[in-house]
């Protein structure tokens, strides 16, 4: 049972790369689009389009950041697994610029192809969400941020998810508006991915996740009257 254990965490944890691969691949065809990128993508790339790194870089910058507001407002009660968020954020923004990188030739010529081609980041980005949800395992720093707010502060996760991208969403607004003097990122693809996203990714992680094995658990079952046993389920 131990092996049989140890090979479905290590599946899980390549389902979360997978997912998360997934995720930079949307972002990149939804940047390319013209139209506005996804609102977690939006704040990196005004920046990028300001300072001398890469989109990648404040990305992994962006989660970083919000790992540490997972420290200070959980401190003892900060589940230890999480401290993997921080590999991930530096995988998470090289493969931002990977997927940036491959899609570098793509530039939609028509509005026709520019909603095509965000229409394929939508559902990227819908897809590697709900493959990362189905993995089970971590998450990347700026939903586990989320997930800390609700945490401590006893908040919805929906409406904090939200106002966290419309916080996103209006700093890259402001950073464009004080740099680059346009908005820039930030169009009706924004919007739209908003929208999107999340109704896609609760059709398609239900069916991603059946198909998902889980670890052995030991659970109480009865057996007669007054008495139960430990037994194992998948």
């Amino acid at each position: 049972m131990l092996t049989r254990n140890f090979f479905i965490t290590v599946f899980r944890y390549f389902l979360f790369l997978l997912g998360i691969f997934t995720i930079s691949l949307g972002i990149a065809f939804s940047t390319c689009s013209g139209l506005g990128t996804t609102p977690l993508a939006s704040l990196p790339y005004s920046l990028s389009l300001g300072f001398d790194l890469t989109m990648g870089s404040f990305m992994m910058l962006l989660n970083l950041v919000c790992f540490l507001g997972q420290v200070l407002l959980l401190r003892k009660n900060f589940p230890k697994l999480w401290i993997l968020q921080l590999p991930a954020a530096f995988v998470f923004g090289w493969m931002t610029d990977f997927s940036n990188s491959i899609l570098s030739w793509l530039h939609p010529g028509s509005y026709a192809a520019q909603l095509g081609c965000l229409a394929a980041g939508i559902f990227l980005v819908a897809l590697g969400l709900s493959i990362e949800v189905s993995a089970n395992t971590i998450m990347l720093s700026v939903d586990g941020f989320v997930k800390a707010i609700v945490i401590a502060a006893h908040k919805n996760f929906g409406k904090t998810k939200v106002t966290l991208d419309i916080t996103l969403v209006s700093l890259s607004v402001l950073v464009s508006l004080f740099m680059l003097h346009r908005v820039q990122g930030v169009r009706e693809g924004t919007v739209l991915a908003a929208l999107l996203v999340g109704t896609l990714s609760r059709i398609l992680a239900p069916q991603i996740s059946r198909w998902v094995p889980n670890v052995r658990e030991k659970v109480a079952v009865e057996i007669s009257k007054g008495h139960s046993a430990e037994s194992e389920v998948v």
